[in-house]
């Protein structure tokens, strides 16, 4: 069996068309071999060309089954003509939960992908967000920790750099934490008071331990498969001025912590029907 993630994020073309046909060529190995393939849980779409639009027909047809975690996604699946078996969640509601390492207020995330490229929006506008975010929480006195959410490398998108210069500009008012791995991060962020950022997984591994997390969101991948949590705390990063103003608000929402347990748990529910499903197609 093929176990087809394609990172929770791929199966679309809005990273660019090259990446959406390398993931779709895995695919294509897999069946040339006959091996068969599930797509796991994931976003579906958008698909802006017709070239990486029969590319995902052909992917979706040839699956035995195709799991979408959103009902936007599923929508984007029926309309290329395969109805999904399965609308769920994302698969980090299966992973083990983390021994927390304590210590950490406020996690910020802020994503070298949006700092500097132009392909999800205006880096500057993102940029006066985060510095007004950041602003905004020092003054409330919380301790805010960067925190990059992603494998420290030479990707021009890496969050790292990014997090150091923030590090340093603000002289010492801020912390700063480098995960060396996936279960590091899940323990820092199992830790933590609060999660704020614009990289998708680090919001649902934040959920998925039960801690809040305010997604900045800067595709429509985001606000879909938070509402099917039952999670309202998305906010629409595409330039507005007032992201900041919106992030701070539901900072200060008393409820956010019960209200990101029932996340947690409603994930958890969810995404039990997928291994009964797998199991059945033996």
């Amino acid at each position: 069996l093929y176990w087809d993630t394609r990172s929770g994020d791929s199966f679309s073309d809005i990273y660019g068309l090259p990446r959406h046909t390398t993931m779709s060529m895995i695919h294509e190995f897999a069946a040339r071999r006959h091996v068969p393939t599930v797509l796991a849980p994931q976003t579906i779409g958008p698909f802006g060309s017709r070239r990486s639009r029969l590319l995902a027909r052909r992917d979706v047809h040839r699956s035995r089954l195709v799991l979408a975690r959103d009902p936007l996604s599923a929508a984007a699946s029926a309309t290329l003509g395969r109805p999904v078996d399965l609308t769920t969640t994302d698969l980090v509601f299966g992973i083990d939960q983390p021994v927390a390492e304590r210590g950490y207020d406020v996690l910020l995330n802020v994503s070298g992908l949006l700092w500097r490229s132009t392909r999800h929006g205006d880096p500057e506008a993102y940029r006066r967000q985060i510095r007004a975010v950041i602003d905004g929480l020092l003054a409330r006195g919380r301790s805010v920790t960067l925190f990059p959410h992603v494998l420290d490398s030479a990707d021009p998108d890496n969050d790292v750099p990014v997090a150091t210069e923030l590090h340093a500009e603000y002289e010492g008012r801020l912390g700063l934490v480098v995960p060396r791995d996936l279960e590091h991060a899940r323990a820092v962020i199992a830790g933590a008071s609060l999660v704020i950022g614009a990289r998708m997984h680090a919001c649902l591994n934040a959920l998925s331990t039960g801690t809040p997390a305010i997604a900045m969101a800067y595709s429509r991948k985001f606000a879909p498969l938070m509402g099917e949590l039952g999670w309202p705390h998305v906010v629409d990063a595409s330039g507005s001025e007032e992201v900041a103003d919106r992030i701070l608000a539901a900072v200060d929402d008393p409820s956010l912590a019960a209200q990101a347990r029932q996340a947690q748990q409603r994930g958890q529910r969810l995404l039990a029907d997928v291994q009964h499903l797998v199991e059945a197609t033996r």
